[in-house]
């Protein structure tokens, strides 16, 4: 009796595990369609421009997945063996479940070997790629959500021609997505890259070492955007390129956090916080080295629907390059961009540096700043908007500068010469000069000398930018009003180029 028992339940046991995946399939499916229409409603231009079609070959146990891309215009362009209808297939293969995996039981999971052929026209298939360099894993959960896990081993490339090196030493990226509240947590990782490139006809060699680099990003979509709030995080651990004539540059580390919220009032407000640790270039005789830079800054009264709507529009037209678009396109599109940022500035989006710090071998340089798009109502033509915008952006800052760093740089910039590497005689005739030309600014009232210090107040207002007092010609939007004002939209380059 008891064999007959332990009979039955391995029969039904096996039973259970060769249908339920024939009978998850549809809804494997149904995942798959949703997450497709979801990239449609958040990236519609990608799928105008070049996702074009998603097909599914459901089988018992597992769905054979085709991504269709169009071929860009500009690619096909002046090939014979590419027609209009030239496409990218990207083929890859989703397992039905159920999974238990150490989270729980999953709906489907997908290994990804995929591969990439080309359609030429006339049914021509070509085989352009197979990926076996990179690992790839996805595991949907019954509920909808997403996992993904990808990892690229450590691989090496060489050249018998020049003895050039390539050492890659690896990368990992995990994200997750959960379908309910468009929540988001995902990170990226490279091991780090050693590389020797040398050229052969100059006899010469550049030497890179890559130190580690990690970025994270969590965070939630904004309803009908592809817009979000939340936090993210880059740590780079250094870099060092190295040249055989002896110059370099280096880096010991690079944090930069942001931090990106919805205020009180509904708009979005965006802070960030850059750290850098000595930054070095030159040669070891002629070196300018920051050793610290701190800046933190912050963003708001961005309306989240308008830059939104400007982001995707950006986006179109960048992908308009791809698709051959004519330029009155481009021109309208652009004018489109304009109307979006008039928009935005009825909420006074300001732009702001509440501290800026950067210490040097030379000196200290500390700056703070504050801009504003103040709000424009009105219309016109391409040029008269773009004129309007632009004197519309106010703003004020302060820079400050140790004396030894102002008369240094200004006096390297005007020979062209590190001042550690010039003659004593023409070291003395270069810094005279060079306190002449500082003293002269500071009867100019373009800068103010205060203990030790140089501070240059600057101010944006009516177009026009201001040293000081002295209002700078290099510098001038008002001027603009003539040539800008004249473009109407939907005007070519070449139309532009004969007004």
């Amino acid at each position: 009796m008891v064999n007959k028992g332990v009979f039955a339940f391995a029969a039904i046991s096996i039973g259970v595990l060769l249908v339920t995946p024939g009978l998850l399939g549809s809804k494997v499916e149904d995942t798959l369609h949703q997450q497709w229409e979801l990239s449609q409603t958040t990236m519609p231009e990608l799928h105008e421009t070049l996702l074009s079609g998603m097909s599914l070959d459901r089988g018992w146990f597992s769905t054979d997945v085709t991504l269709t891309i169009s071929l860009p215009h500009h690619l096909r362009r002046g090939d014979p063996t590419l027609s209009d209808d030239s496409t990218l297939n990207l083929n890859y293969n989703v397992e039905h479940g159920p999974f238990f995996l150490t989270d729980g039981f999953k709906l489907a999971r997908s290994r990804s070997e995929m591969s990439l052929e080309a359609i030429l026209g006339e049914n021509t298939a070509v085989t352009l790629l197979t990926p076996t360099f990179a690992e790839m894993t996805t595991v949907i959960s019954f509920s909808g959500d997403i996992h993904v896990s990808a990892e690229i081993p450590a691989f090496s490339l060489a050249s018998s021609k020049n003895d050039s090196a390539f050492d890659f030493l690896g990368a990992e990226l995990t994200m997750e997505y959960a379908v309910a509240d468009r929540s988001y947590d995902s990170s990226f990782a490279i091991h780090g890259v050693n590389s020797s490139l040398n050229n052969s006809s100059e006899q010469d060699a550049t030497v890179i070492d890559m130190k580690p680099l990690t970025f994270s990003a969590t965070g939630q979509l904004l309803p009908n955007t592809i817009i979000s709030i939340g936090e993210t995080h880059l740590d780079f651990s250094g870099l060092m390129l190295t040249s055989k004539g002896g110059s370099t540059i280096s880096l010991d580390a690079l944090t930069v956090n942001n931090n990106t919220i919805v205020g009180e009032s509904g708009l979005l407000e965006q802070s960030v916080r850059l750290e850098l640790q000595k930054l070095s270039t030159g040669t070891e005789t002629a070196p300018f080295i920051i050793e610290k830079t701190a800046v933190s800054g912050k963003a708001t009264n961005i309306d989240p629907a308008l830059i939104n709507a400007y982001t995707r529009l950006d986006w179109r037209i960048r992908l308009m390059a791809l698709t051959g678009a004519s330029p009155a396109e481009v021109k309208d599109a652009e004018m489109e961009q304009l109307t979006l940022l008039a928009k935005l500035s009825e909420y006074s989006p300001t732009l702001s540096v509440d501290d800026s710090t950067v210490i040097t071998n030379f000196g200290t340089l500390q700056s703070s700043s504050q801009f504003t798009l103040q709000p424009y109502r009105g219309a016109g033509t391409y040029g008269q908007m773009m004129v309007a915008l632009l004197n519309a952006l106010t703003g004020q800052g302060m820079l400050t500068a140790d004396d030894s760093l102002a008369i240094n740089l200004l006096a390297w910039s005007m020979t062209g010469t590190h001042p550690q590497t010039m003659p004593e005689d023409m070291r003395e005739q270069v810094f005279a000069g060079a306190q002449q030309v500082l003293d002269n600014y500071v009867s100019q009232q373009v800068l103010k000398a205060e203990n030790s210090h140089y501070v240059l107040n600057h101010t944006l207002q009516d177009g026009k930018l201001y040293l000081g007092t002295n209002p700078t010609p290099f510098m001038d939007f008002s001027s603009l009003a003539g040539t800008l004002a004249a473009e109407q939209p939907g005007d070519t380059q070449s139309e532009q180029d004969s007004r």
